[in-house]
């Protein structure tokens, strides 16, 4: 088995998701802001304020490249689709899930994560966070091969839907 790697825009629930999955399956967990963030030394948002979006994105193409092959359940950066690279790599992949969240709901999330920053969502207007969110939606949609809806759902009854629909069980 590749890795099962959880894609969608930031506030959709990768981490979560993806922890409350892979212990459903018994299978490492990867966080791939995590990752980055032990190989760069830094966090995301003040290597974004250092280094640059650019910089960054060529660092999670290289790390993604790394994990997909592992047997682990990864969540995946919000941007990660960005990159033409890696939207190609993930469409090879054969479990690629896309969490797809209504925009109003994500901004709500966004804007109540006290834990996490994201350079760029931070101090925006709900119409400023759909403005990013919008050219993505087609390339999350292309990327996947499993579209789960997490709209008022919790993150258990997520990993089993996706469980089963990946016929894992």
């Amino acid at each position: 088995m590749t890795a099962i790697l959880l894609i969608g825009f930031m506030g959709a629930g990768k981490s979560t998701v993806g922890r409350q999955l892979a212990a459903d399956l018994d299978l490492p967990f990867v966080d791939l802001d995590t990752a980055i963030e032990a190989e760069i030394q830094m966090s995301i948002a003040d290597y974004f304020a250092t280094q640059g979006e650019a910089s960054f994105r060529q660092i999670e193409s290289r790390i993604l490249q790394e994990i997909v092959a592992q047997e682990a359940v990864v969540a995946c950066g919000g941007g990660i689709i960005l990159q033409t690279q890696n939207h190609q790599l993930l469409k090879r992949q054969p479990n690629v899930v896309y969490l797809q969240t209504n925009p109003d709901q994500l901004y709500q999330r966004i804007s109540q994560d006290t834990q996490n920053q994201r350079p760029l969502a931070d101090e925006k207007t709900a119409a400023e966070v759909t403005a990013i969110l919008q050219p993505r939606l087609p390339l999350y949609q292309e990327a996947a091969s499993l579209v789960v809806v997490t709209d008022d759902k919790t993150p258990a009854i997520i990993a089993t839907e996706i469980i089963e629909r990946l016929g894992k069980l």
